[in-house]
């Protein structure tokens, strides 16, 4: 999906985010891996997208995985020129992201909903339950977005 995005849109900068390939791989299989966490996630309003976008099927096998995972961010970089991209780490939190977009740092912790822990919760007889809170992140997506809007427009 990157491809036609950079192509119809040359200025735009574009963001790899970066990960220990094998760590990405474990955590891959450990959360939305899991048969029980796929119907959720193919249930949920990103399914369509999961499936248009894995080139994995069901085989979770470690050394395919890994290298199509390097691939990826390779022609992402022999693609992209290097004043339009950062590679970019969530562990970094907001201060190299909004630098390279040229906004200033929130007032609010970075988020981390994507970390193996926090995408789970236990509840008494129910055994794990997927907790991905995607409503939640957009209206403080929006928010956020909204008052940068303001700040430009009074500008």
């Amino acid at each position: 999906m990157w491809r036609p995005l950079a192509r119809r849109f040359p200025e735009a900068k574009v963001i790899l985010t970066r990960r220990d390939p094998d760590r990405w791989f474990e955590s891959v299989r450990q959360t939305v891996g899991k048969p029980e966490h796929l119907r959720t996630l193919l249930g949920s309003p990103l399914g369509p997208a999961l499936i248009a976008q894995n080139p994995f099927g069901y085989r979770f096998d470690r050394a395919a995985m890994t290298a199509h995972f390097e691939a990826y961010g390779a022609r992402v970089r022999e693609t992209i020129a290097p004043e339009r991209l950062l590679e970019f780490e969530a562990k970094d939190g907001w201060e190299p992201l909004c630098a390279f977009l040229g906004l200033p740092v929130p007032d609010v912790a970075f988020p981390h909903v994507n970390d193996r822990t926090a995408m789970f919760t236990t509840e008494p007889g129910s055994g794990d339950t997927l907790s991905l809170p995607f409503a939640d992140i957009q209206r403080e997506v929006e928010s956020y977005m909204e008052v940068e809007r303001q700040r430009l427009l009074a500008e």
